[in-house]
Parts: structure tokens; sequence; C-alpha cells
């Protein structure tokens, strides 16, 4: 597999949080061929801290909000020529095998990739529920989709 993936991170003063986010993102066992961060107007340090980091693309802007920040981030992505684009807040932390598991199983099923949420006080919660509109069912637990072979579950914690 040589498809170039790269993953885009928005921020807006969460320093830690975004160390922490983009630590998991450098251990990934498949790992990534370009990380690009979105700051959007940090005035926490962020800035700073991300202007000394070398291996990362940074992307410093005023502040446009979430949706501003992922349409730069996905535009210089695309700009780049990236087969996939992994996209995600400055609070997510991924288990070091989400990103290999989301492109191989593209590659065994008939499905949208995604992730799921999981609070990191309770890891047994589903921060957004997850809808299967076909059987009209709402999962609200880890548990209730562990089971269903329709759902691949890739986890990422929230960091409040």
């Amino acid at each position: 597999m040589n498809e170039k993936i790269c993953a885009v991170v928005v921020t807006y003063n969460r320093l830690k949080l975004l160390q922490e986010c983009i630590e998991a993102l450098k251990n990934q066992t498949r790992k990534l061929d370009e990380i690009i961060v979105v700051n959007n107007n940090s005035k926490d340090g962020t800035t700073e801290w991300l202007d000394k980091q070398k291996d990362l693309t940074n992307i410093h802007q005023e502040n446009l909000g979430g949706a501003g920040g992922f349409q730069n981030g996905m535009k210089e992505a695309y700009i780049k020529g990236f087969d996939w684009i992994w996209l995600m807040d400055d609070d997510c932390l991924t288990h070091k095998d989400a990103l290999e598991n989301l492109i191989t199983s593209n590659y065994k099923t008939d499905a949208v990739l995604n992730s799921v949420v999981l609070s990191k006080q309770n890891i047994t919660k589903l921060n957004f529920g997850l809808d299967d509109y076909k059987n009209k069912k709402l999962y609200k637990t880890y548990d209730e989709i562990a089971n269903e072979k329709l759902f691949i579950v890739l986890i990422s914690l929230m960091a409040h």
C-alpha cells in the first residue's frame, strides 16, 4: 500500500492537549506521511511550540473555528496530493493502531470509515451516539457496538 496519508489537527489554546495528540499520532503503527496542524490564533504558547516542531506542517491563521480550520487543513492536504486525510481536534488521543485499522478495514468492508469517540472518564460511554439508520437503532455504549459485526470499532479518547 503506497497511499499517502496525512492527519489534520485543528487547535486553539490547548497546548498540553495538542502535545498529547501529536505524540499519539507520531506513535501510530502505520506512520503518517505528514501531520498538518491548523492553529486558530492560539495565545497560550501553542504558536511558539509549533514553530519549534520541524516535523510538523503548521498553518497559523486567524480564529476561523473548527470548520474554518478543517477547511484550510484539508485544502493544504488536497493540494499536496494526499490519498487519505485523517481529521481530528486537538483533544483526540488515538489508539496506536487506529490508523492501521482504518486503512485496512477499507479494503475488507463496504462501509463508511469512522472512529468511535469514548469519554476518557468512562471509556464504556460513547461521547456521541452512533446511529444505524437502516436498522433504526442508536448505540450509546461501547459494549453495544463491540459485538455488532456491522461496525469496525476504532477508539479515540476525549481529553475532557
